[in-house]
């Protein structure tokens, strides 16, 4: 199940997200969403999930549960941070750019693994993550 809710001034995504267990990609670009529910990360089946041009400024740390996730794309949110449980999933694809991310720890951990690639743009930072 795929559902595309781009471009419609959302501000949040109701809790109820969560019992959609066949959703396989999300996208919810060009919104005003500054964080996701705790029942987003109960989306097994999740593939996709495209959160472009919103608002957010954080990211769940049961984010690891997602394990199926493949594309992630976050790119000109507020990020500041991204739990480094995430870095685990592996994704094919991973866009952060345009985020105020500075935590140390994050850039520290994919430097000293190497298995990701890093790529720096101005002050922001895009991963590019290869399967292996």
């Amino acid at each position: 199940m795929t559902i595309k809710i781009d471009d419609n001034k959302l501000t949040y995504l109701p809790e109820s997200i969560g019992a959609l267990s066949s959703l396989t990609e999300l996208s919810i670009s060009s919104n005003e969403v500054a964080e996701l529910p705790h029942s987003f990360c109960e989306l097994r089946d999740l593939r996709k999930f495209v959160a472009q041009d919103n608002q957010l400024r954080n990211l769940p740390h049961e984010f690891k549960r997602l394990s199926k996730l493949q594309v992630i794309m976050l790119s000109n949110n507020k990020l500041e941070d991204i739990p480094v449980s995430m870095l685990y999933l592996r994704p094919l694809r991973l866009k952060l750019e345009g985020n105020p991310i500075q935590h140390q720890e994050t850039l520290t951990y994919v430097k000293s693994h190497g298995a990701l690639p890093l790529v720096r743009i101005g002050m922001d930072f895009l991963f590019i993550l290869h399967s292996q």
